[in-house]
């Protein structure tokens, strides 16, 4: 499943900050046209911010498929806006 397009809204949700972690996930991969999400959660922290981790399946700059592993915080940063910090994103 591809990331999905960031959509205004007053409030920061899970969903959103799923959405905008992806994102960011994905301007960091070598393929970012081959990513996969088969797994991602959130969990509000502090703030109004939220904790999304998860796991994304690329092609690597040889062709093979790797899993890896990421983790971001997303915080509203004014209306209709998030910052996303990409905390981690590691392989297997």
């Amino acid at each position: 499943m591809r990331a999905r397009p960031v959509t205004p809204s007053t409030a920061l949700t899970g969903g959103i900050a799923e959405i905008a972690c992806e994102n960011a996930i994905e301007d960091q991969l070598k393929a970012p046209s081959t990513a996969d999400f088969p797994d991602t959660n959130s969990k509000r922290i502090s703030g109004g911010a939220f904790d999304v981790r998860g796991i994304v399946d690329s092609e690597n700059a040889f062709g093979g498929t790797v899993r890896n592993y990421f983790g971001c915080t997303v915080a509203p940063a004014g209306y209709d806006k998030h910052r996303v910090t990409v905390n981690e994103l590691t392989n297997n």
